[in-house]
Formats: C-alpha cells, structure tokens, sequence
C-alpha cells in the first residue's frame, strides 16, 4: 500500500488517525501535531498551523472536515 498523502508515492509504514502514510509523512505530521498542542497561537488558524494534517484531514473519519457544524 502506498502514502496516502498527496502526490506521494512512498510505501506506507505508519498510520495516523487510520490514514497510512509513509515514514516521513508520519513524522511530519507527528511533530506539526506535537507543536500544535504545546502552543497556542491565537493568532493563526488551525489551518495555517497544521497545513500537511490538513493534506490528509478529509481521509479523517473524525476530523472537523468531515463533521457537521455543533459535532465538535
């Protein structure tokens, strides 16, 4: 199975929030969510501040991209 990131075509090793990716795909997005929790930049938007778990977000069961409004 491939990275399902975009435009990657590395074989998937890892999974996050049930999207296989590849090892560096993972890691990205590991440290990007790391950063995300630990500080709190009012200042910009989730989107701005998680933009390669936003790549992937849409292929999230639970993600707000695929929730209504009032779900989360």
């Amino acid at each position: 199975m491939k990275c399902q990131y975009p435009d990657c075509r590395q074989p998937a090793t890892k999974s996050w929030a049930l999207v296989t990716l590849c090892e560096s795909h993972h890691e990205t997005i590991r440290e990007e969510t790391i950063m995300f929790y630990t500080r709190r930049d009012s200042n910009r938007s989730e989107v701005e501040r998680r933009p390669h778990y936003m790549e992937i977000s849409e292929l999230v069961p639970w993600s707000k991209v695929n929730m209504r409004a009032g779900d989360w």
